[in-house]
């Protein structure tokens, strides 16, 4: 049996309204929008491996959406559920919130997973090293403390370091973006999954942030910053998805078909 592979990445790793009411599903609504720039590369190379992309966060008071790329992750705090939406494939999955590893584990696959060899190879332990330290500095419109972050897998190697910028000042109420980035990490990333709370509960915003993740073919470093962060008015529509996408099931990059496990564990 194969497993259909979803490949989703987060914000953060790699990384987001009012209630309406009996307003329309279409009616216009004032969120705030954050506009980031993300660069990728390896920490090896030149310019010309650089990656830039856009990232574009709608929130509002009880649902959020962020786009990336050809994806989307739109959480719906009122509604308890969690859509995770490729733009590509017009297609869309359901998830309820919180959600658990074990309800997206297809039923012929579970057996397979209680191999130790592929639960150690699936299911990773990670823990992070968290540190303020005190450092300030101004970044666009925001005064932001250094936090450095250093995540250990369960041997005590060093998997990631992390620089996060925080600031506190900003206006929109970020609720709905960090149940957003909690709840897509507890779906699609089990290492992630066992810190992202810590992270999560650091106050304000990272409105700039450094990961390098140390990779077998070299360092990867990804560094995102706030561009802007503005009031907009948009349709409520933004945060369903669009009635002409398929669903579909949900298959976090976890649980990849078994073939593939039973070759990723005899390497």
């Amino acid at each position: 049996m194969t497993v259909k592979i979803r490949l989703m990445p987060l914000l953060v790793r790699i990384g987001f309204l009012c209630i309406l009411g009996a307003a329309s599903a279409t009616a216009a609504t004032a969120d705030w929008l954050l506009e980031v720039t993300q660069v990728e590369r390896r920490v090896e190379g030149n310019s010309d491996d650089e990656c830039v992309s856009s990232i574009k966060i709608h929130l509002g008071k009880d649902r959020a959406r962020i786009d990336r790329l050809a994806r989307s992750q739109v959480v719906r705090l009122d509604l308890g559920e969690l859509y995770v939406i490729d733009h590509r494939e017009k297609t869309y999955s359901r998830l309820p919130i919180p959600p658990r590893f074990e309800d997206y584990i297809e039923p012929e696959a579970r057996g397979q997973l209680e191999s130790a060899a592929v639960s150690s190879a699936l299911l990773k332990k990670e823990t992070a090293l968290i540190t303020r330290t005190g450092e300030k500095k101004e970044i666009g419109a925001w005064t932001a403390e250094r936090v450095d972050v250093v995540v250990h897998d369960e041997h005590g190697r060093t998997e990631e370091e992390v620089t996060l910028w925080m600031a506190r000042d900003l206006a929109a109420d970020l609720t709905a973006y960090k149940e957003t980035v909690r709840y897509y990490s507890y779906a699609s990333d089990y290492g992630m999954a066992q810190w992202i709370d810590e992270i999560l509960a650091l106050e304000g915003f990272s409105v700039m942030e450094e990961w390098i993740r140390f990779k077998q073919l070299g360092p990867i470093q990804t560094t995102r910053r706030l561009e802007s962060l503005s009031e907009a008015d948009v349709d409520a529509e933004i945060y369903e998805p669009p009635d002409e996408y398929e669903r579909v099931p949900y298959y976090s990059v976890q649980f990849v078909g078994l073939d593939e496990m039973r070759t990723r564990v005899q390497k």
